[in-house]
C-alpha cells in the first residue's frame, strides 16, 4: 500500500512539474515559432496523460470511461416514430402553454391600462 502511495506521490509530482515547466517554456520562449511551442505544449499533455494513467485515479478514470462506452451498447433508442410522436407531444404542449401564457399576459395588461387610467 506505501509502495503504491509513493509511486503516485511521485507521479503527480512528475506531471505537475511536467505542465509547470511546459507553460513557463511557452513564455520564456516567446521568440520562438508559435507552432513549436504548441507542439511542445501538445507533446507535454501526452505525455502527462500517460503518466495519470498510470496513477491509481488514474486507472479507476480508464475503467469508469472503459465502462461507459459498454453502456451505450446496452440503451436501448427509441425508433423514428416513437421520436416523432414525442416530438409533437412537447410541441403541442409548448404551444398550449405559449397561448395560456399570452391569455394570461394580455389579462394583466389589460387589468393594469384600466387601474392606469381609471386613477
Amino acid at each position: 500500500m506505501l509502495k503504491k502511495n509513493t509511486n503516485d506521490i511521485i507521479l503527480w509530482c512528475t506531471i505537475i512539474v511536467l505542465i509547470f515547466s511546459s507553460f513557463s517554456s511557452f513564455y520564456y520562449f516567446s521568440n520562438y515559432l508559435m507552432i513549436t511551442r504548441i507542439f511542445l505544449l501538445i507533446i507535454t499533455f501526452l505525455i502527462s496523460c500517460l503518466l495519470f494513467t498510470k496513477t491509481y485515479l488514474g486507472k479507476f478514470c480508464w475503467i469508469s470511461i472503459r465502462e461507459s462506452f459498454k453502456e451505450i451498447y446496452l440503451i436501448t433508442w427509441p425508433t423514428t416514430k416513437e421520436t416523432f410522436q414525442t416530438a409533437l407531444l412537447i410541441s403541442g404542449i409548448v404551444i398550449f402553454m405559449g397561448l395560456i401564457l399570452c391569455l394570461i399576459d394580455v389579462i394583466f395588461f389589460n387589468i393594469i391600462k384600466w387601474v392606469a387610467n381609471f386613477g
